[in-house]
Parts: C-alpha cells; sequence; structure tokens
C-alpha cells in the first residue's frame, strides 16, 4: 500500500495548537485526547486521502471523529498539503491557499 507524505502548512500548525491550547485550558487531558485524534486523522490520510469527498474547489476535509474539527487538505501525486484545521462552525471562507 502507497502511503502519502504528509506536510502541515504553517498556518494549519497554528490552528492546530490553538485548538490543543483551548482544550488543554479546558481539561488537560482534552488537549491530549485532541492531539491523539489529529493523529489518527492524520494517518487516515497517509494512507487513503482520497477516501473523503472535495467540498470546494480541490479541497478535501477530513473530519476528527470525537472533536468537532476538519482538517481541510489538498491531494497532488502522493502528497497531502494539509492547508487548515477548522472548528466545523468557524467561518473557513478566509482561509488561505499557499
Amino acid at each position: 500500500m502507497v502511503r502519502y507524505t504528509i506536510t502541515i502548512s504553517a498556518a494549519a500548525e497554528r490552528d492546530i495548537r490553538t485548538a490543543y491550547c483551548w482544550y488543554d485550558a479546558k481539561k488537560e487531558e482534552l488537549g491530549q485526547n485532541f492531539k491523539a485524534q489529529l493523529t489518527n486523522a492524520i494517518d487516515r490520510l497517509e494512507q487513503s486521502p482520497l477516501h473523503f469527498q472535495i467540498r470546494y474547489a480541490n479541497i478535501r476535509i477530513c473530519f476528527l471523529k470525537r472533536f468537532p474539527f476538519g482538517i481541510h487538505y489538498q491531494v497532488s501525486d502522493q502528497a497531502v498539503l494539509i492547508l487548515g484545521v477548522y472548528h466545523t462552525h468557524q467561518d473557513s471562507s478566509g482561509w488561505r491557499l499557499p
């Protein structure tokens, strides 16, 4: 099975840090649980990124299972570029392409 290369944009890293800090401030285990769910989702993207539907333009979204967040990403060749990690109620229309 071919594994895709994952690249996380600087903007997505900021999104992840912000969400992690928010959950960690609420309850310590929540931050760790968020990180674990994110890691599981990224593992799924490494294995089968085309499994998730295209939502707009050529952007796909992989939703986390236990947290209301979606990983917004593009696929090209054998690479996945994670553009942002957004709360499902957050307006993602203003996000930026690299």
